[in-house]
């Protein structure tokens, strides 16, 4: 079940085990579960910690484009694109 795979990725995230948490955040952002806005978070979120930076970008700027800019997502693309400091983007988060 998609809520099965949810608490699999969580459980994986704090592990520390990204590969396989963002393999299973790829299942709830084509589900949007539990909605397209959390999930394509989470899948931002779990790619910078497992250093997937290409695919964080494109996690950035789909939720910009659907969702609007914030000052964390626009930070996390200018890191990216400038390939600054990015081993420090996933703390961003723990500001929140």
């Amino acid at each position: 079940s998609k809520k099965a795979v949810f608490q699999s990725a969580i459980a994986n995230f704090k592990l520390k085990a990204y590969a396989e948490a963002y393999q299973q955040v790829q299942i709830l952002i084509e589900n949007k579960y539990p909605s397209r806005e959390k999930s394509l978070r989470m899948g931002l979120h779990i790619a910078l910690e497992a250093k997937l930076y290409n695919e964080a970008l494109s996690h950035a700027n789909t939720i910009i484009k659907e969702y609007g800019n914030s000052s964390m997502l626009s930070e996390i693309k200018k890191r990216i694109e400038q390939n600054y400091r990015m081993d420090q983007l996933k703390y961003l988060f723990k500001k929140q």
